[in-house]
């Protein structure tokens, strides 16, 4: 085993030359790790080297489809977007897909901008020398087009899938394809955020992109950002940087859509505290790796400041703060990082084919005196397992599977439903309420509710980059031609499923509202949530769906309808609770009202009223349907608190919360919500999995 001291946290900077230097020292001293670590066996792939020397662990881009939510009955009553901009911030785009083009052949990209390459084309020199960036203008990308001149592309074709969805055309002509995306009229903005080498995308970089394309748009009211985007290295309560900017951005008006995650209902959070002689452990199991190139998973521990792996074969290895430890795990490695006070990297790999990470059961254990912890897996890269990497354990709580930034309250976060199952050998799963089983649940760790809404992520098809390389598994088939022969619709466009997908969608019915009249972000979240397939359910919210199922012509035609008081409808109000358990005194709570009226429209103006038992938990204003506030549970454990919903003096309903006994002075964690939500889907599914992989080994005898 090595360790090396730390030598104090790299200093963050708004300059980037600083922050290049410090992730450059960052690089090298890991790279010194593993030159001394003596094995070569166990050494660190070079991506996951830039990832650790990163200040948070590279968000990661979100596979997704191409969504249809009965667009061409829009576009008769609202137009196809035209005079509305979508800026993709993401792995960049192939500029010559022809959904990417008018008629006449001509680039529908406005501006197409690359974090990457600093040298500038001139195109916009304010710009370019403010941020540091390569800015091709529409002129330009068309002369190099004519020309066949290079231009920055698409090596991992997540982006060009995604821009596709929110406005492709698929028809090179003056009548959108059958593949078409949501606005194929919009313009785009185009910002190549993912660096070459990089395990993903920066925060710093993401920041830059998006104020960038407000910066770029000829009218920020008619533009929205689309992040589809995320990763769980932070504190999942919009307290992040990552957050704080997104959400100052978007308090000022700037409409940004993202993409919720694609976890699911799988383990990959522990929470607890480790007390003195009875340290925290938490299992991770790792299924046996099924790719012959650098492999691992990846976690981050915040809170701990003494954590220790545990390999399937009694391998140890300990760091403490300020150190970087590794060493070597028959074939493949064992990893801690702790340079960053208050995060923990932890990380188990291995280099390839001749160098296979063992699967099995791997424990971390976390020791302190009285000491919180949350721990998360930040990425599992093993290949085409049978299974995923999952966590195990009396610390692991369900639910709150959004990724950051979308837990940023002030976003728009998009979770996924299926909408097509099948494609080919290819199937989905949905859960019973219809939303996918990938998709993340809510709510934030906060209690806000996140995600806003789900619409269709899966199966849909996307524009295929022509710089994607089939073998690189880097790329969003993960380097497999087989997977890109099953996913191939025809020779460039291909099928793909996540919450990507259903942000886009959700991007380009944004565009489409926008070429209508320009953003008015408060009152457009709130339509948005008070105009989905869900407004005669009995809940406002739940931690699958949000507030339901997208439904692009009841959000476009109330935001063009006028704000009036009319009648409220109990029957088709509600009121839901972000968690169903809570510990006494709880505060991260929230309650949200959905108030409509006897016409079944939004109702604007009015209160909402919380009370238990004929006392006055908290008071909201009624905005466009729509009501939130936090509440504290004032209640001892052991007890069922039932809050009932006053809106405007009418009852809308009631919503019961069950207090939990506080386990935490014995290390364990309370779960604080979605036990009633149905996973009966993700059940089957893994029992299939266990009869496949029985039959094999079976075979294998």
């Amino acid at each position: 085993m090595i360790t090396t001291p730390r030598r104090g946290p790299p200093p963050r900077s708004t300059e980037r030359s600083t922050t290049i230097r410090a992730m450059v020292v960052r690089i090298a001293v890991v790279a010194l790790l593993v030159l001394l670590s003596g094995t070569a066996r166990a050494q660190m792939p070079p991506r996951l080297a830039r990832a650790l020397a990163s200040p948070r662990y590279p968000r990661q881009p979100l596979l997704s489809p191409a969504g249809a939510v009965g667009a061409p009955l829009v576009w008769a009553r609202h137009g196809l977007g035209e005079g509305a901009t979508i800026c993709v911030i993401d792995t960049g785009v192939d500029p010559r897909h022809r959904d990417l083009r008018d008629a006449d052949g001509h680039t529908r990209i406005e501006w197409l901008v690359d974090l990457e390459r600093a040298t500038p084309t001139g195109d916009h020199l304010e710009l370019e020398a403010r941020y540091g960036v390569a800015i091709h203008a529409r002129a330009t990308i068309d002369a190099a087009l004519a020309a066949g001149t290079p231009l920055p592309g698409d090596r991992h074709g997540h982006g060009t899938a995604i821009a596709s969805i929110a406005a492709g055309d698929d028809s090179g002509g003056d009548t959108p394809g059958p593949l078409a995306g949501v606005a194929p009229r919009a313009s785009l903005i185009v910002v190549r955020t993912l660096r070459a080498d990089a395990a993903g995308f920066e925060d710093d970089d993401v920041v830059r992109a998006t104020e960038l394309c407000f910066a770029l748009t000829d009218d920020p009211a008619r533009t929205v950002a689309l992040l589809a985007l995320g990763g769980h290295d932070g504190a999942h309560d919009a307290s992040e940087p990552l957050s704080r900017a997104l959400g100052a951005m978007a308090r000022e008006g700037r409409a940004l859509v993202v993409a919720a995650g694609n976890d699911g209902d799988r383990a990959i959070h522990a929470t607890g505290r480790a007390l003195p002689g009875a340290p925290a452990r938490v299992t991770l199991h790792v299924p046996t790796p099924r790719t012959t190139d650098a492999h691992w998973v990846a976690m981050v521990v915040r809170g701990a400041r003494d954590v220790s792996w545990v390999a399937p074969n009694g391998t140890s290895l300990r760091a403490r703060e300020g150190e970087i430890a590794m060493t070597g795990h028959e074939s493949g490695y064992l990893l801690l990082d702790a340079r960053d006070a208050g995060a923990m990297r932890a990380v188990v790999g291995g280099g390839g084919a001749d160098a296979m990470l063992h699967a099995g059961d791997y424990e971390l254990v976390i020791e302190g005196r009285d000491v919180p912890f949350d721990a998360w897996i930040v990425e599992a890269r093993l290949g085409a397992t049978l299974g995923t990497a999952t966590l195990d354990g009396v610390h692991v709580v369900p639910g709150e599977s959004v990724t950051i930034p979308a837990t940023t309250p002030e976003v728009i976060a998009v979770g996924a439903s299926i909408s097509h199952a099948e494609h080919g050998a290819l199937a989905l799963q949905a859960r019973d309420d219809g939303s996918a089983t990938f998709s993340a649940r809510g709510p934030s760790s906060a209690g806000r509710p996140r995600p806003d809404v789900i619409a269709p992520g899966g199966f849909f098809a996307a524009a295929l980059s022509s710089d994607l390389e089939p073998d690189d598994p880097w790329n969003l088939i993960g380097g497999s031609r087989p997977v890109l022969d099953r996913r191939r619709v025809d020779e460039t466009h291909l099928v793909l499923e996540g919450s990507s997908a259903a942000a886009a969608v959700v991007a380009g019915a944004y565009a489409l509202a926008l070429a209508t009249s320009p953003a008015d972000l408060e009152r457009d979240r709130a339509l948005l949530a008070t105009t989905t397939d869900a407004t005669d359910a009995t809940d406002a919210w739940t931690d699958t769906r949000g507030a339901g199922v997208l439904r692009v012509d009841r959000w476009l035609d109330a935001r063009l309808a006028p704000d009036v008081a009319r009648a409220i409808d109990p029957e088709r109000s509600a009121l839901s609770l972000t968690r169903t358990l809570a510990l006494p005194r709880a505060t991260d709570v929230h309650a949200i009202a959905r108030v409509i009226d006897v016409d079944g429209a939004p109702v604007h103006g009015g209160e909402l009223v919380l009370r238990t038992n004929g006392r006055v938990l908290a008071r909201a204003a009624i905005a466009h349907g729509r009501a939130e506030a936090p509440i504290t549970i004032d209640a001892p454990a052991g007890e069922r608190v039932v809050i009932e919903g006053e809106a405007s003096g009418i009852a809308i309903g009631a919503s019961a919360i069950d207090v939990r006994v506080d386990e935490s002075a014995r290390g364990i964690a309370v779960p604080r919500g979605g036990a009633h939500c149905a996973i009966g889907a993700r059940r089957e599914g893994s029992l299939v999995w266990i009869v496949i992989a029985l039959a094999l080994l079976a075979r294998r005898r």
